[in-house]
């Protein structure tokens, strides 16, 4: 179950979430709508700890969510826009990948890589839409 309590986030001064209250059972389907701007992609950008929120608590099956708890490994966030380091190629987001998800399987990737026919050295600014969707769903797909 993931329950949120009080939940804040400003930029500035224009409020994105503003004291949200939810509580999502396990085993749901659960679906997030609103217009642009309503703080969808906010709330989800706070849940796979990209943001910070600056009040208000999560808990995943009764755990804080914190950086450094078990229950943020289970939480991946793939945004409808891609961002990876200027210049990144797969080879460079593998080094990146090991180093923040302990459970991140090398070997798996490099047979992705295989199998989708991907190019390690090819800078990912380069693939198309559906190659980068491909790429950056690994770390999801990679843990042991």
């Amino acid at each position: 179950m993931i329950h949120i309590s009080h939940l804040t986030k400003t930029f500035c001064s224009a409020s994105a979430l503003s004291n949200v209250n939810l509580e999502i059972p396990d085993n749901a389907i659960f679906g997030l709508l609103g217009t642009n701007g309503a703080g969808k992609s906010t709330l989800l950008r706070i849940l796979a700890r990209i943001l910070n929120a600056d009040s208000g608590e999560i808990f995943i099956d009764g755990e804080k969510l914190t950086d450094t708890s078990k229950v943020r490994q289970m939480i991946f966030y793939l945004s409808d826009d891609q961002y990876y380091f200027p210049g990144a190629t797969p080879q460079t987001m593998l080094f990146f990948y090991e180093k923040m998800y302990p459970g991140f399987d090398r070997e798996r990737f490099l047979k992705l890589l295989s199998d989708f026919q991907l190019d390690s050295t090819k800078k990912l600014h380069t693939f198309s839409k559906g190659q980068k969707k491909r790429k950056s769903s690994f770390p999801s797909i990679l843990r042991k």
